[in-house]
């Protein structure tokens, strides 16, 4: 709301890359793809129940990478390395729709086998948009929340 406010005054502004939905969402989805990575490594012992319940968490994080359009100029890839990150996106994304089959169909090979994938296309993927530290649209400034807001 205050960036909206910002930008109908004409106040200069700058959205930290950090704050961007993708950044959070693959923050927030960290700790479900280990959940699930370290249940199926269990293999045929795994329980079918934590891995789609650590799923569910995962997914919910993923519409939160994906809610909005991935502009990867606002995260500062270069534009040469976008379609290898792209390419990371749509693995992502078939990865989370294979598991979301598994799911529903109770189906322990294709979630193995979609959870033995999943952590090197995470981490690569989470590479990409962590590579850059940069604010995003240099020139404009926003100030910091104050700390009872989360700020620094």
């Amino acid at each position: 709301m205050l960036l909206l406010i910002l930008a109908l005054t004409g106040l200069p502004f700058t959205v930290q890359a950090d704050e961007l939905p993708a950044r959070q969402g693959l923050r927030a989805l960290r700790a479900p793809v280990a959940a699930i990575v370290k249940e199926a490594a269990k293999g045929e012992a795994s329980d079918m129940a934590e891995m789609t319940k650590a799923y569910k968490e995962a997914g919910a994080a993923w519409q939160q990478v994906t809610a909005q359009a991935l502009d990867l100029d606002q995260y500062g890839i270069p534009a040469d390395r976008q379609a290898e990150v792209w390419r990371e996106v749509r693995m992502m994304g078939m990865l989370m729709g294979y598991m979301d089959e598994a799911t529903k169909r109770g189906n322990r090979v294709l979630m193995l086998q979609s959870a033995n994938l999943l952590m090197p296309t995470y981490e690569k993927l989470s590479g990409f948009l962590d590579s850059i530290r940069a604010p995003v649209s240099p020139g404009l400034q926003f100030p910091a929340p104050p700390k009872e807001m989360g700020g620094k």
